[in-house]
């Protein structure tokens, strides 16, 4: 006996297992913003249910100069100027990636970007994502050279030197991030690196209660520039929360999740790993032109 599991065909007899992929999660919404593509792409946010976290892992990214990333914005809260974001980084890449604040719109924000691989641009002394983190403002009066991005603190911020470099993502190691925001709008960011291990976790204070040059309220959300591969895939996000709101930032909408890395995907008369098709462990799509997938697990005896 024969098992295939089907994407894209008519019901067939003898069916053992049947998905058409329709659940949903709501509040949340996947923004690439104006400007020529560099790489990757097209734009893939998908929320994994098993692991419990968001990913975007493929690899699309923006030229340098324009200071760009896709994001991921929840549309179900708007905070006011005091709060505390908390959220849980995987890196499986070493690109860039990191956690939104403030939104206006795209071309107004706060960004807390962290990276791995060193980048600077000679000419206008400025790179983006750049190297360990870094806390920018994006706004219409920013520098142009820059993307209408000011650093504000961390590496390419003023007197920043290598030796001010305290933290540094390692690929494959969860780290906490906490961005909290005070009454008087002043920053302050911490980090608490492996958190699983807690004889090697380290916290470390990287802002410290400093001015920011505007108001903070807005939307909060996540942003990607060029991740893809490692473990996890790209970069999973997970465990996100927002002081004094009683609801969830994540909202599934139930549905029977499976492990389909074992199976064969056929599409047409191409078939390939379930792995290389979907988002792994058949995660949630969040993108809007991602087709629906229609799978049908059947037996036959051919």
């Amino acid at each position: 006996m024969l098992l295939c599991l089907f994407l894209g065909y008519q019901a067939y007899s003898d069916v053992l297992f049947e998905d058409t992929f329709d659940r949903g999660l709501t509040g949340w919404t996947a923004i690439q913003p104006e400007g020529s593509i560099a790489g990757g792409g097209p734009m893939r946010w998908y929320y994994d249910a098993q692991r419990g976290g968001f990913s975007e892992n493929s690899n699309i990214y923006y030229d340098s100069a324009l200071s760009n990333s896709v994001m991921l914005i929840n549309d179900t809260l708007v905070i006011d100027d005091e709060f505390i974001f908390t959220a849980r980084i995987n890196a499986g890449d070493d690109d860039g990636f990191g956690l939104i604040f403030g939104y206006q719109d795209t071309t107004n924000f706060y960004r807390v970007m962290f990276g791995v691989q060193d980048r600077f641009d000679p000419d206008t002394g400025f790179a983006f994502p750049g190297t360990g983190w870094r806390v920018e403002r994006k706004h219409p009066g920013g520098p142009p050279e820059a993307g209408n991005t000011d650093v504000l603190f961390g590496n390419g911020s003023e007197d920043f030197t290598p030796d001010d470099q305290t933290f540094l993502v390692t690929r494959g190691q969860p780290f906490i991030v906490t961005i909290s925001v005070s009454s008087e709008n002043k920053l302050t960011l911490t980090i608490l690196d492996n958190p699983d291990d807690p004889e090697n976790s380290v916290e470390y204070l990287l802002v410290d209660n400093q001015d920011l040059p505007s108001l903070a309220g807005g939307q909060v959300g996540l942003t990607s520039w060029g991740m893809s591969g490692g473990n996890p895939p790209g970069f999973l996000v997970s465990d996100l929360s927002l002081d004094d709101f009683n609801d969830p930032l994540v909202i599934i909408v139930p549905a029977f999740l499976f492990d389909c890395t074992s199976f064969m995907f056929f599409f047409g008369s191409v078939s390939f790993l379930c792995a290389l098709s979907i988002p792994p462990n058949c995660g949630i799509p969040l993108v809007a032109d991602i087709p629906p997938l229609h799978a049908v697990l059947a037996a036959s005896t051919a």
